[in-house]
């Protein structure tokens, strides 16, 4: 299955539980006070309220391994022991890609910009959360495709920048993806802008 898979939009609940924990929140440690949780509580709605998720995947097949190189179809290839290690036992390769647009890093830009840091902390925390999510959602959807076909997908996933597979690979995973297509384009330094856009790999074996 080597064609693009377009999400749009991606639909999720609001992971607030995730969100206060990447603030620092400890359920029964943490002390705040009920103006503050009220306050934060608004941040955030109105942070997800910005954030529009969109998604790609596509599916290609592991051609041949011979580490620290895995070759797959489309003639993509990439070298990294740890990349042959994650997908060993693997015959196919799900990629994917999520963004949360531009209007809340420019919101988040904003309040730095005004020196509201505290809400542009919240913000950043709600946009990272949502993006980790939605990786997450995008997983579930093509597992349950997935399973149609006999196959299974693994429920971890690796990323570019991420031990030795090193960041530059991710201009390849941009242009398999077509992220050009989600608003989403990439530096020189092989960071996608706008800044909350992640992407990530999974594999997928035959039951």
């Amino acid at each position: 299955m080597n064609r693009l898979i377009y999400f749009s939009p991606v639909v999720i609940p609001i992971p607030r539980t995730d969100i206060y924990k990447r603030l620092g929140y400890r359920q029964g440690i943490t002390r705040v006070s009920s103006g503050r949780i009220k306050d934060t509580n608004r941040i955030i709605k109105e942070a997800a309220a910005l954030i529009k998720l969109k998604a790609m995947a596509c599916i290609l097949t592991i051609r041949k391994v011979e580490p620290p190189r895995i070759y797959l179809s489309q003639s993509i290839a990439f070298n990294s022991r740890q990349v042959c290690d994650f997908l060993k036992g693997y015959s196919e390769v799900l990629f994917m890609g999520v963004t949360a647009g531009r209007k809340i890093t420019q919101a988040i830009g904003k309040e730095l910009k005004n020196n509201r840091f505290n809400e542009a902390v919240i913000m950043d925390a709600v946009a990272s959360e949502m993006v980790d999510s939605s990786l997450g959602w995008v997983m579930r959807q093509m597992a349950k495709k997935l399973k149609n076909e006999k196959k299974t997908l693994s429920d971890r996933r690796f990323s570019a920048g991420y031990a030795d597979f090193t960041l530059d690979n991710q201009r390849t995973i941009y242009r398999l993806l077509q992220l050009k297509r989600l608003g989403v384009s990439i530096n020189k330094g092989f960071i996608l802008i706008p800044e909350k856009s992640v992407t990530a790999l999974s594999g997928i074996k035959v039951n």
